[in-house]
Protein backbone atom coordinates (compact mmCIF):
# COMPACT_ATOMS: atom_id res chain seq x y z
CA UNK A 1 0.00 0.00 0.00
CA UNK A 2 1.59 3.23 -1.11
CA UNK A 3 0.51 6.73 0.69
CA UNK A 4 -1.46 8.64 -1.42
CA UNK A 5 -0.45 12.19 -2.20
CA UNK A 6 -2.31 15.77 -2.35
CA UNK A 7 -4.62 16.08 0.58
CA UNK A 8 -3.98 12.96 2.39
CA UNK A 9 -3.07 14.13 5.65
CA UNK A 10 -5.77 13.65 8.58
CA UNK A 11 -5.19 11.72 11.31
CA UNK A 12 -6.37 8.84 9.64
CA UNK A 13 -5.17 9.24 6.06
CA UNK A 14 -3.87 5.66 5.20
CA UNK A 15 -3.73 6.25 1.18
CA UNK A 16 -4.32 3.79 -1.77
CA UNK A 17 -3.48 0.20 -2.13
CA UNK A 18 -0.51 0.00 -4.37
CA UNK A 19 -2.40 -2.75 -6.11
CA UNK A 20 -4.31 0.22 -8.69
CA UNK A 21 -2.80 0.47 -11.53
CA UNK A 22 -0.37 -2.63 -10.98
CA UNK A 23 0.03 -6.10 -13.20
CA UNK A 24 -0.62 -8.78 -11.21
CA UNK A 25 -0.04 -12.41 -11.99
CA UNK A 26 -1.98 -14.79 -13.21
CA UNK A 27 -2.91 -16.56 -9.80
CA UNK A 28 -1.81 -15.94 -6.38
CA UNK A 29 -2.04 -17.19 -2.84
CA UNK A 30 -5.77 -15.21 -1.16
CA UNK A 31 -5.70 -15.80 2.25
CA UNK A 32 -8.87 -17.39 3.97
CA UNK A 33 -11.72 -16.23 5.64
CA UNK A 34 -11.31 -18.51 8.34
CA UNK A 35 -12.64 -21.59 7.55
CA UNK A 36 -11.04 -22.55 4.44
CA UNK A 37 -7.14 -22.16 4.09
CA UNK A 38 -5.06 -20.33 1.23
CA UNK A 39 -7.10 -20.29 -2.04
CA UNK A 40 -5.76 -19.51 -5.31
CA UNK A 41 -6.97 -16.22 -6.52
CA UNK A 42 -7.27 -15.12 -10.30
CA UNK A 43 -6.27 -12.25 -12.34
CA UNK A 44 -9.64 -11.17 -12.81
CA UNK A 45 -10.44 -11.62 -9.27
CA UNK A 46 -7.41 -9.04 -8.51
CA UNK A 47 -8.48 -6.80 -11.11
CA UNK A 48 -12.17 -6.36 -9.70
CA UNK A 49 -10.47 -5.93 -6.07
CA UNK A 50 -8.65 -2.99 -7.93
CA UNK A 51 -11.49 -1.51 -9.58
CA UNK A 52 -13.64 -1.31 -6.08
CA UNK A 53 -10.50 0.75 -4.63
CA UNK A 54 -10.53 2.79 -7.25
CA UNK A 55 -14.81 3.40 -6.99
CA UNK A 56 -14.05 4.23 -3.14
CA UNK A 57 -11.50 6.51 -3.96
CA UNK A 58 -13.49 8.50 -6.81
CA UNK A 59 -15.88 8.66 -3.45
CA UNK A 60 -13.56 10.61 -1.37
CA UNK A 61 -12.24 7.57 0.68
CA UNK A 62 -8.18 7.98 1.51
CA UNK A 63 -8.02 4.69 4.42
CA UNK A 64 -8.34 1.50 2.02
CA UNK A 65 -7.26 -1.64 1.74
CA UNK A 66 -7.81 -5.20 0.71
CA UNK A 67 -8.70 -8.54 2.67
CA UNK A 68 -9.77 -6.49 5.67
CA UNK A 69 -11.16 -8.50 8.80
CA UNK A 70 -14.85 -7.26 9.72
CA UNK A 71 -15.18 -5.58 13.14
CA UNK A 72 -16.54 -8.37 15.10
CA UNK A 73 -17.20 -11.44 12.71
CA UNK A 74 -14.64 -13.87 11.77
CA UNK A 75 -14.61 -13.07 8.27
CA UNK A 76 -12.36 -10.78 5.59
CA UNK A 77 -13.73 -8.89 3.06
CA UNK A 78 -12.15 -8.13 -0.44
CA UNK A 79 -12.09 -4.80 0.12
CA UNK A 80 -13.31 -2.14 2.90
CA UNK A 81 -12.47 1.28 3.02
CA UNK A 82 -13.42 4.68 5.66
CA UNK A 83 -14.41 7.88 3.75
CA UNK A 84 -14.86 10.94 5.69
CA UNK A 85 -14.56 13.54 2.77
CA UNK A 86 -16.86 14.90 0.11
CA UNK A 87 -15.40 15.06 -3.25
CA UNK A 88 -18.08 17.01 -4.89
CA UNK A 89 -17.94 19.85 -2.24
CA UNK A 90 -14.39 20.30 -3.30
CA UNK A 91 -13.01 18.92 -6.41
CA UNK A 92 -9.36 20.41 -5.60
CA UNK A 93 -9.87 23.73 -7.80
CA UNK A 94 -7.38 26.49 -6.20
CA UNK A 95 -5.97 24.56 -4.48
CA UNK A 96 -8.99 23.94 -1.92
CA UNK A 97 -8.95 20.16 -0.41
CA UNK A 98 -12.34 18.17 -0.26
CA UNK A 99 -14.37 19.44 3.06
CA UNK A 100 -14.73 16.75 5.31
CA UNK A 101 -18.16 14.93 6.39
CA UNK A 102 -19.73 12.61 8.75
CA UNK A 103 -17.55 9.38 8.49
CA UNK A 104 -18.95 6.30 7.52
CA UNK A 105 -17.59 2.95 5.76
CA UNK A 106 -17.70 0.83 2.91
CA UNK A 107 -17.66 -3.14 2.30
CA UNK A 108 -16.99 -4.58 -1.14
CA UNK A 109 -17.06 -8.50 -1.76
CA UNK A 110 -15.97 -9.35 -5.53
CA UNK A 111 -17.70 -12.40 -7.13
CA UNK A 112 -16.35 -12.81 -10.70
CA UNK A 113 -18.30 -16.02 -11.27
CA UNK A 114 -21.63 -17.22 -11.05
CA UNK A 115 -20.76 -20.30 -9.21
CA UNK A 116 -18.74 -17.99 -6.85
CA UNK A 117 -21.85 -16.25 -6.08
CA UNK A 118 -24.47 -19.14 -5.87
CA UNK A 119 -23.75 -22.18 -3.99
CA UNK A 120 -26.91 -24.30 -5.66
CA UNK A 121 -27.64 -22.78 -8.77
CA UNK A 122 -29.83 -25.60 -9.49
CA UNK A 123 -32.42 -24.89 -7.22
CA UNK A 124 -31.59 -21.16 -6.63
CA UNK A 125 -35.05 -20.09 -8.17
CA UNK A 126 -37.28 -22.16 -5.58
CA UNK A 127 -34.91 -20.93 -2.50
CA UNK A 128 -35.07 -17.21 -3.42
CA UNK A 129 -38.74 -17.20 -4.11
CA UNK A 130 -38.91 -18.86 -0.44
CA UNK A 131 -36.63 -15.87 1.16
CA UNK A 132 -38.51 -13.22 -0.71
CA UNK A 133 -41.74 -14.42 1.17
CA UNK A 134 -39.98 -14.84 4.50
CA UNK A 135 -38.53 -11.08 4.41
CA UNK A 136 -41.99 -10.11 3.87
CA UNK A 137 -43.14 -12.12 6.80
CA UNK A 138 -39.78 -10.36 8.89
CA UNK A 139 -40.75 -7.20 7.61
CA UNK A 140 -44.71 -7.31 8.71
CA UNK A 141 -43.66 -8.54 12.46
CA UNK A 142 -40.84 -5.59 12.67
CA UNK A 143 -43.91 -2.82 11.56
CA UNK A 144 -47.06 -4.44 13.22
CA UNK A 145 -45.60 -6.07 16.19
CA UNK A 146 -42.36 -5.02 17.49
CA UNK A 147 -42.62 -1.33 16.59
CA UNK A 148 -46.53 -1.49 18.62
CA UNK A 149 -45.49 -3.66 21.42
CA UNK A 150 -41.60 -2.62 21.86
CA UNK A 151 -41.31 0.77 21.61
CA UNK A 152 -38.30 0.96 23.96
CA UNK A 153 -36.10 -0.33 21.14
CA UNK A 154 -36.40 2.53 19.22
CA UNK A 155 -32.96 4.56 19.08
CA UNK A 156 -34.50 8.25 19.22
CA UNK A 157 -32.19 11.05 17.89
CA UNK A 158 -30.63 8.41 15.66
CA UNK A 159 -32.33 10.26 12.02
CA UNK A 160 -33.59 13.69 11.17
CA UNK A 161 -37.34 12.28 11.20
CA UNK A 162 -38.94 9.78 13.45
CA UNK A 163 -40.04 7.66 10.59
CA UNK A 164 -36.30 7.03 9.83
CA UNK A 165 -34.83 6.37 12.99
CA UNK A 166 -33.06 3.20 13.89
CA UNK A 167 -34.65 0.35 15.76
CA UNK A 168 -33.08 -2.09 17.74
CA UNK A 169 -34.67 -5.59 16.51
CA UNK A 170 -32.26 -7.59 17.25
CA UNK A 171 -32.99 -6.88 20.83
CA UNK A 172 -36.56 -8.35 20.51
CA UNK A 173 -37.85 -10.73 23.25
CA UNK A 174 -40.36 -12.09 20.45
CA UNK A 175 -39.45 -15.51 20.12
CA UNK A 176 -40.98 -15.68 16.45
CA UNK A 177 -39.05 -13.04 15.00
CA UNK A 178 -36.00 -14.95 16.37
CA UNK A 179 -37.19 -18.15 15.00
CA UNK A 180 -37.76 -16.39 11.31
CA UNK A 181 -34.44 -14.78 10.90
CA UNK A 182 -32.36 -17.88 12.02
CA UNK A 183 -34.63 -20.02 8.86
CA UNK A 184 -33.28 -16.83 6.65
CA UNK A 185 -29.82 -17.61 8.11
CA UNK A 186 -30.16 -21.33 7.19
CA UNK A 187 -31.88 -20.18 3.49
CA UNK A 188 -28.87 -18.24 2.79
CA UNK A 189 -26.50 -20.60 3.68
CA UNK A 190 -28.20 -22.77 1.38
CA UNK A 191 -27.98 -19.88 -1.75
CA UNK A 192 -24.64 -18.81 -0.80
CA UNK A 193 -22.81 -21.15 0.94
CA UNK A 194 -21.76 -19.23 3.98
CA UNK A 195 -23.55 -16.70 6.30
CA UNK A 196 -21.44 -14.23 5.70
CA UNK A 197 -23.27 -11.72 4.03
CA UNK A 198 -26.35 -12.19 6.16
CA UNK A 199 -23.94 -11.59 9.24
CA UNK A 200 -21.99 -8.32 7.77
CA UNK A 201 -26.08 -6.78 7.00
CA UNK A 202 -27.61 -8.15 9.86
CA UNK A 203 -25.04 -6.33 12.42
CA UNK A 204 -24.52 -3.60 10.36
CA UNK A 205 -21.04 -3.59 9.98
CA UNK A 206 -20.45 -0.92 7.63
CA UNK A 207 -22.65 1.70 6.59
CA UNK A 208 -22.68 0.70 2.79
CA UNK A 209 -22.65 -2.69 1.55
CA UNK A 210 -21.80 -3.60 -2.02
CA UNK A 211 -21.15 -7.01 -4.22
CA UNK A 212 -18.78 -6.32 -7.27
CA UNK A 213 -19.19 -8.77 -10.17
CA UNK A 214 -19.34 -8.42 -14.20
CA UNK A 215 -22.41 -6.99 -15.80
CA UNK A 216 -25.27 -8.94 -16.05
CA UNK A 217 -24.13 -11.80 -14.08
CA UNK A 218 -26.06 -10.92 -10.61
CA UNK A 219 -29.37 -10.46 -11.12
CA UNK A 220 -31.39 -8.02 -8.80
CA UNK A 221 -33.02 -10.60 -6.63
CA UNK A 222 -30.53 -12.56 -6.18
CA UNK A 223 -28.60 -9.67 -3.80
CA UNK A 224 -28.65 -10.59 -0.57
CA UNK A 225 -30.46 -8.29 1.74
CA UNK A 226 -28.78 -4.99 2.38
CA UNK A 227 -26.53 -5.48 -0.42
CA UNK A 228 -25.63 -3.07 -3.38
CA UNK A 229 -23.91 -4.39 -6.96
CA UNK A 230 -21.61 -2.83 -8.45
CA UNK A 231 -20.75 -3.74 -11.98
CA UNK A 232 -18.03 -3.32 -14.63
CA UNK A 233 -18.10 -4.36 -18.57
CA UNK A 234 -17.56 -8.35 -18.67
CA UNK A 235 -15.54 -8.27 -21.23
CA UNK A 236 -12.80 -5.90 -20.22
CA UNK A 237 -12.30 -7.52 -16.69
CA UNK A 238 -8.81 -9.17 -16.13
CA UNK A 239 -7.44 -6.51 -19.14
CA UNK A 240 -5.22 -3.73 -18.73
CA UNK A 241 -5.99 -0.71 -19.69
CA UNK A 242 -7.54 2.91 -19.09
CA UNK A 243 -11.71 3.25 -19.00
CA UNK A 244 -12.65 0.17 -17.20
CA UNK A 245 -14.30 1.44 -13.65
CA UNK A 246 -17.35 -0.14 -11.34
CA UNK A 247 -20.65 1.47 -11.31
CA UNK A 248 -23.30 1.34 -9.17
CA UNK A 249 -25.80 -0.38 -10.63
CA UNK A 250 -28.34 -1.11 -7.60
CA UNK A 251 -27.47 1.44 -4.68
CA UNK A 252 -26.78 -0.20 -1.51
CA UNK A 253 -30.24 0.29 0.91
CA UNK A 254 -28.93 3.05 3.66
CA UNK A 255 -28.59 1.68 7.05
CA UNK A 256 -26.00 3.34 10.03
CA UNK A 257 -22.99 1.02 11.38
CA UNK A 258 -22.25 1.71 15.20
CA UNK A 259 -19.82 4.28 15.99
CA UNK A 260 -17.81 1.90 17.47
CA UNK A 261 -18.14 -0.65 14.47
CA UNK A 262 -17.12 1.95 12.53
CA UNK A 263 -13.69 3.30 14.48
CA UNK A 264 -12.50 -1.00 14.29
CA UNK A 265 -12.78 -1.60 11.27
CA UNK A 266 -10.92 1.60 10.54
CA UNK A 267 -8.42 -0.06 12.89
CA UNK A 268 -8.52 -3.39 10.77
CA UNK A 269 -7.71 -1.31 7.28
CA UNK A 270 -4.83 0.33 8.79
CA UNK A 271 -3.71 -3.64 9.70
CA UNK A 272 -4.52 -4.67 6.41
CA UNK A 273 -2.68 -1.88 5.12
CA UNK A 274 0.17 -2.56 7.32
CA UNK A 275 0.52 -5.67 6.19
CA UNK A 276 1.22 -4.88 2.45
CA UNK A 277 3.44 -1.73 3.33
CA UNK A 278 5.56 -3.16 6.18
CA UNK A 279 7.09 -6.38 5.23
CA UNK A 280 7.25 -9.42 7.97
CA UNK A 281 10.45 -8.94 9.35
CA UNK A 282 11.71 -12.73 10.75
CA UNK A 283 13.84 -12.95 13.96
CA UNK A 284 17.26 -12.76 13.33
CA UNK A 285 18.37 -16.95 13.65
CA UNK A 286 19.85 -17.47 17.29
CA UNK A 287 23.09 -18.74 17.74
CA UNK A 288 23.95 -22.31 18.86
CA UNK A 289 25.78 -21.70 22.11
CA UNK A 290 27.49 -24.89 22.48
CA UNK A 291 28.50 -25.70 25.94
CA UNK A 292 32.56 -26.22 26.51
CA UNK A 293 33.41 -28.89 28.64
CA UNK A 294 36.94 -28.67 30.13
CA UNK A 295 37.71 -32.37 30.68
CA UNK A 296 41.18 -32.40 31.95
CA UNK A 297 41.03 -28.38 34.26
CA UNK A 298 44.86 -27.14 34.17
CA UNK A 299 46.22 -27.31 37.46
CA UNK A 300 47.47 -23.62 38.72
CA UNK A 301 50.83 -23.26 39.63
CA UNK A 302 51.70 -22.47 43.21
Amino acid sequence: MAEEGGHADGPYSLGICSEIGRRVPTATVKAGSGKRGAVVETDAHQHLKRLALEYLRRRGGQALATEVRCPIARYRVDVAGYLDTDPEAGNGAGGRRPRRCEPRTVMIECKQTRADFLRDRRDADRLLDLRQELERMRRAIEERRIKVHEPHLRQSGSALFPELEDWDFGASRLRAYHRLLRRIRRLETQLYGETKFFTIARYRLADELYLAAPRGMIKRRELPRGWGLLECPRRRLGRAGPGVVLSASVDAPPQRSRADFRLRLLRNIAVAASRRTIPVMSPAPRRRQEKLRCLNPPRHAD
